[in-house]
C-alpha cells in the first residue's frame, strides 16, 4: 500500500493537478478531427480495447485529474462506457467532467490545515474472476495479486468510497438488491470480503514508539460497529490493527523527497453494505483524532484544530471504555478468536454471541457517528456539510 504521510509537509506543486474550471470547449484536444456526436465505437468493444481507449480519451481531453483521484475516475469512465458503448465524444467528455469533482475534493482535503490523514483501502474476493481483475489492472489500478485490489491512496475518504462503489459496477464484488431496494452482499457471501483500512500517520510522529494498544479502542470499535461474526471469525489475519513493515513503499514519501514513514492498518473491517462507505469516512475522522492523541503524547506541537480533536479522542476512547465494560469484554478481544488462535473458546464464542444477540454494534456506531460528526464540525466548521452521496 502506498500510504504514508499526513499533510504536514508541504506538498511539491506537480500534485495538485486540478485547475478551479474547465469547460468542453478547453477539455478537448484542440485540431481532432472526430465529430463530438459520433459515437466513439461502432460496435461494443472488448475490455481490453475499452481500457486503453478510456485512458486515451482521458490524456487527450486536457481535462487535469489529481493523481489520487485517477482509480477512481478511470473505473467509473470504464464502467460508463461499458454500459453507453454508442457514446460520443462529447457525452464522454460530459461524464468525465462530472466525476471530475473528485479532483475538488481531493484538493480540498490536501489544504494544510485539514488534520485528515491520507486514507487507502485493500479489498480482497478470493472467488473474483480473473478477467475483471485483469480489466481493473489495465486500467493502471493496482493489483498484487488475482483475488485484491490495491488502489492508490487519497486524501479524502470520499475517494475511496468511490472506488469501492465502482469495483461493485465492474463486478469485483458480487451485489444483489433486497427488498428494501438497498444492494447488500448476498448471504451467503457475507464476511467473505476484507477491507483494510490504511492511515499515514503525521510526518513528525516518531512511529516506532507508539504503543499500538493505544489504537485498541479505534479497532475495536470499528470492528465490533461494522464486521459481521462471520467476518470476525473467518478472518485469515491474526492483528486487526498494526504498522505493516512494507508501509514505506509511499508514493508521497518519494514525491517529498523525506525519510520513510509508516503507516496505520485496520484490518478486521469487511465491505459488506453501504454502510462500508460511511465506515471509510468515520473511521477517517476518529484516525485523525487519535493521530493527535499520539502527536499529544509525544510532546508535539498541535494546532486549534487538533488540540480539540485530542480532547475528542478522550472523550471517545473514555465512552467507548464504558460500553466494553459494561458487555464485559476485554480490550482486543478480536484477536483472539478461536479459529485464528486456538485458544479460548469460551471468551470468543462470548464475543461473537454478543454482536449477534446484544445492542453492542448498534452502541457502537452510535458513538461512532456520534464522535464523527462532531470530529468533521471541529475540522470544518460551517464550511463543509456531512455528505458522502455527492459521491456514491
Amino acid at each position: 500500500m502506498k500510504e504514508g504521510l499526513s499533510k504536514k509537509i508541504p506538498i511539491r506543486p506537480q500534485i495538485r493537478l486540478l485547475e478551479d474550471d474547465f469547460t468542453e470547449q478547453t477539455a478537448l484536444k484542440e485540431g481532432t478531427t472526430r465529430q463530438e456526436n459520433e459515437p466513439i465505437f461502432s460496435e461494443k468493444p472488448k475490455s481490453r480495447e475499452l481500457a486503453a481507449k478510456i485512458s486515451q480519451l482521458i490524456h487527450t481531453s486536457g481535462i487535469k485529474i489529481a493523481g489520487t483521484a485517477r482509480d477512481a475516475v478511470k473505473l467509473h469512465m470504464y464502467n460508463y462506457l461499458s454500459n453507453q458503448p454508442q457514446a460520443s465524444l462529447e457525452n464522454f467528455t460530459a461524464e468525465l467532467l462530472a466525476i471530475n469533482k473528485l479532483s475538488k475534493i481531493e484538493n480540498e482535503a490536501v489544504h494544510f490545515d485539514n488534520p485528515l490523514p491520507t486514507i487507502g483501502i485493500e479489498i480482497e474476493n478470493f472467488a473474483a474472476e480473473k478477467n475483471t481483475v485483469r480489466t481493473v489492472k489495465n486500467l493502471g489500478v493496482r493489483s498484487p495479486h488475482y483475488e485484491e485490489i490495491n488502489p492508490d491512496f487519497s486524501y479524502s475518504a470520499k475517494t475511496q468510497a468511490r472506488v469501492l462503489m465502482e469495483l461493485i459496477k465492474i463486478g469485483f464484488i458480487p451485489t444483489e438488491k433486497g427488498t428494501d431496494g438497498i444492494n447488500r452482499i448476498p448471504e451467503d457471501f457475507i464476511g467473505d470480503f476484507s477491507l483494510h483500512i490504511n492511515f499515514g500517520f503525521p510526518g513528525n510522529v516518531d512511529v516506532l514508539n507508539v504503543d499500538m494498544r493505544t489504537a485498541y479502542p479505534l479497532s475495536d470499535c470499528l470492528a465490533y460497529a461494522y464486521a459481521s461474526p462471520e467476518r470476525l471469525i473467518g478472518r485469515k489475519t491474526r492483528d486487526s490493527v498494526l504498522v505493516p513493515d512494507d508501509a514505506q513503499k509511499s508514493k508521497k514519501n518519494l514525491v517529498r523527497r523525506s525519510k520513510p514513514k509508516l503507516r496505520l492498518e485496520i484490518r478486521a473491517t469487511e465491505f459488506k453494505d453501504y454502510t462500508s462507505f460511511r465506515m471509510l469516512l468515520e473511521a477517517q475522522r476518529l484516525v485523525a483524532a487519535y493521530f493527535s492523541f499520539v502527536e499529544h503524547e509525544q510532546g508535539l506541537p498541535l494546532s486549534e484544530k487538533e488540540k480539540k480533536l485530542f480532547q475528542l479522542w478522550l472523550e471517545f476512547e473514555s465512552n467507548f471504555s464504558i460500553i466494553r465494560e459494561r458487555y464485559n469484554l476485554q480490550p482486543n478481544a478480536i484477536d483472539y478468536i478461536p479459529q485464528i488462535t486456538g485458544g479460548n473458546k469460551e471468551m470468543d464464542n462470548d464475543v461473537v454471541q454478543k454482536l449477534k444477540d446484544t445492542d453492542l454494534k448498534k452502541e457502537c456506531r452510535t458513538l461512532i457517528a456520534k464522535y464523527s460528526k462532531m470530529i468533521n464540525d471541529a475540522i470544518a466548521g460551517d464550511k463543509e456539510e456531512d455528505k458522502l452521496a455527492e459521491v456514491v
